[in-house]
């Protein structure tokens, strides 16, 4: 074997024990987007204000920060009575943590264009995990003496979920530890929840209770913290992903009628005593309303996932848009058949509940964020993708975003409807969806959408006439005017034609 051969031999080799030394590792959970990614919109990856982490920390805006960062590091070890030697000692417990992970903190990130060291590294975690602490623990004492003004204070916050923007969330846990565990009542989660929520609102929802976040959970950083919070009822990532039942969005008291399916209503007579007998004349009801709907509508078989429609479509179709009013879980998406499904008029109308999505300057960064997560971790449940790719089917031009700001679905505060939908196409643009939650659901609403009463009402296009003549009083009495108008012309024709001689 010649010199250049074997040199090629022992490179290929090397190449082999790296790429098992690397199947063995973790995937990093902190990455630069791939380009298909972040060439749609490079600005929803880039941090505004404050850099976290080595990704961007030669970023232009990482030297304006520095200074505020070293600001907090003081305010942290100075906001109880500490003596300097107790300061000293804390911050010496923080950096040996810090130096003692160094292999695992290297190992969570991905795509660092400048490596930095060791020493350089540990230093950039406790600087930027002891920003990110103060900054939050300032909320919880007076807000309008020791944080900055409220337009910077968003910016942090949009910084901190960005997903080239994170440091592992095992450092903060432990920085917070050494620092503030002895002297807040709060877990490390519920703090950066309660806080952080106040300024991510990509939903329209009261903040939910902090019961919801786990205390003892495994979180790859802040983005993972809120990627769970969001997320829908499912089971934790490491389970089988699988479409999400509809039936696990919201849970029934015992007064109320399931509405989505009739497996609930095939219970053994033992089980049936635990009810009251209104639930079960309730649900002798639906059994009978349903087998007449099925009788006027034909069961589409589906071998992939169901069409979804649009907008005017589904309103066309007789289908009410709403918005839900799920405050746990703000990403829940249901569809309620009417009980009078066979009905054509208001009572046999169906209603699709969606979440009620805010448009605003920080809408697009926050969801692309998440989807980039997403569509980079295996082991993470497509929630937001699910989303997003609903939205930009059921979108398909202005009149739908018009319709969907009219049911209040959208909150919509910047420029036109035209902008609204663009952005709302864009965001589910280069991406693969594995496990769509939403397959139930739509399911339901494509077999109500092909029925007998929905395709005439499609046919005669309902939902535009309503749209265009009983928008308002006045646009109904100016169409009963007309065609009373033509009817007393026609009368008037009919008799000067055939007027007796």
């Amino acid at each position: 074997m010649s010199t250049a051969g074997g040199d090629t031999f022992k490179i290929l080799l090397d190449c082999v024990e790296k790429g098992h030394n690397r199947n063995n590792d973790n995937l990093p959970s902190i990455f630069r987007v791939p380009s298909t990614l972040r060439d749609i919109s490079p600005g929803s990856f880039e941090p505004r204000f404050v850099s976290i982490g080595p990704l961007h920390s030669k970023h232009e805006n990482a030297q304006q920060s520095s200074g505020l960062k070293e600001s907090y590091l003081h305010d942290l070890f100075h906001s109880f009575d500490f003596s300097d030697s107790m300061r000293g000692q804390a911050l010496k417990e923080c950096m040996e943590m810090v130096n003692t992970s160094i292999d695992q903190i290297k190992a969570s990130y991905s795509g660092m264009k400048n490596p930095v060291s060791d020493d350089e590294l540990a230093k950039m975690m406790v600087l930027d995990g002891c920003f990110i602490l103060e900054f939050c623990f300032k909320h919880f004492k007076d807000y309008n003496k020791y944080l900055p003004n409220k337009m910077q204070n968003v910016c942090v916050a949009i910084d901190l979920i960005l997903v080239e923007n994170q440091i592992p969330f095992f450092v903060l846990q432990h920085l917070f530890d050494c620092t503030l565990k002895k002297h807040v009542t709060i877990s490390l989660a519920k703090m950066l929840y309660t806080v952080l929520a106040t300024y991510l609102h990509p939903f329209y929802y009261p903040i939910p209770e902090t019961d919801s976040v786990p205390d003892v959970a495994t979180y790859d950083h802040i983005l993972g913290l809120f990627h769970r919070c969001y997320g829908l009822p499912q089971t934790n990532p490491s389970d089988e992903i699988k479409p999400l039942e509809h039936s696990a969005t919201e849970p029934l008291n015992e007064t109320e009628t399931p509405v989505h399916s009739a497996i609930d209503l095939n219970t053994s007579s033992g089980q049936n005593k635990n009810f009251p007998m209104t639930v079960q004349f309730k649900r002798c009801l639906f059994a009978c309303f349903s087998f007449l709907g099925k009788l006027l509508q034909t069961e589409p078989s589906y071998k992939t996932e169901p069409p979804i429609h649009s907008v005017l479509d589904l309103e066309s179709s007789g289908v009410k848009i709403m918005p839900h009013q799920n405050i746990a879980f703000p990403m829940t998406i249901q569809f309620k058949p009417s009980w009078f499904s066979w009905f054509p008029f208001y009572w046999g109308k169906p209603t699709l509940l969606l979440p009620q999505l805010v448009i605003d300057d920080h809408s697009e960064p926050v969801l692309r964020n998440f989807i980039a997560y997403e569509q980079c971790v295996p082991q993470v449940h497509y929630h937001f993708t699910s989303y997003a790719y609903t939205m930009s089917t059921l979108v398909y031009s202005e009149e739908d975003v018009s319709t969907l700001m009219e049911s209040k679905v959208i909150i919509y505060r910047l420029g036109s409807n035209e902008e609204a939908a663009n952005l709302i196409n864009r965001l589910c643009r280069n991406t693969s969806l594995v496990d769509f939650c939403y397959t139930q659901q739509f399911r339901d609403l494509d077999n109500y959408y092909s029925g007998y009463w929905p395709q005439l009402f499609a046919l005669l296009n309902y939902a535009r006439i309503k749209r265009t003549y009983f928008r308002s009083p006045w646009n109904a009495i100016g169409l009963i005017a007309g065609i009373i108008l033509f009817f007393l012309t026609v009368v008037q024709t009919y008799f000067t034609i055939w007027q007796p001689k």
